[in-house]
């Protein structure tokens, strides 16, 4: 029975990633596909998230930068399940002229991030996509206190 369960879990995970790598074929919808990502993400960590997104915003994104938004969220997300454990986050998507500021904020553990976890490779991923299109990240953390990571770049 305890292998049959490891089994359904892996197979689980296997379509959920598969999902998750094909999902920038979003249709042209970044945020349906940002939603629907946020739905996995609770199937398969529990995790609770509020989704903001300005559909104005998601829409006025051209498909390259879309693509690297909904990698950096995946990533986010990601993180605040593995790494910070946490149970609840907040995704926000908005724009001020040409001004975008992406956030994904968690309740999880937090932590140093000029301490050794604030070099991962998650992060690291998050920065180089973020220079693809032109952002800047900015990481906040505080151990016990949640994470926020914002990218914020010019349509």
């Amino acid at each position: 029975d305890e292998l049959l369960e490891a089994l359904r879990g892996s197979i689980a995970l296997c379509r959920t990633t598969a999902q998750e790598i094909s999902a920038l074929g979003l249709s042209s919808n970044l945020s349906e596909g940002l939603r629907l990502l946020a739905l996995r993400k609770n199937r398969l960590f529990g995790l609770l998230c509020d989704v903001d997104v300005d559909e104005d915003t998601a829409r006025r994104l051209p498909v390259a930068t879309a693509t690297h938004v909904y990698r950096i969220v995946q990533e986010s997300l990601r993180n605040a399940a593995l790494h910070g454990h946490a149970t609840q986050c907040r995704l926000s998507l908005r724009s001020e002229g040409d001004l975008v500021d992406l956030a994904v904020s968690d309740d999880g553990e937090g932590f140093d991030p000029t301490g050794r976890h604030g070099d991962g490779l998650g992060l690291k991923i998050i920065r180089y996509r973020a220079e693809q299109f032109g952002g800047t990240v900015e990481i906040t953390s505080a151990p016990g206190e949640g994470t926020t990571v914002r990218c914020r770049f010019a349509l």
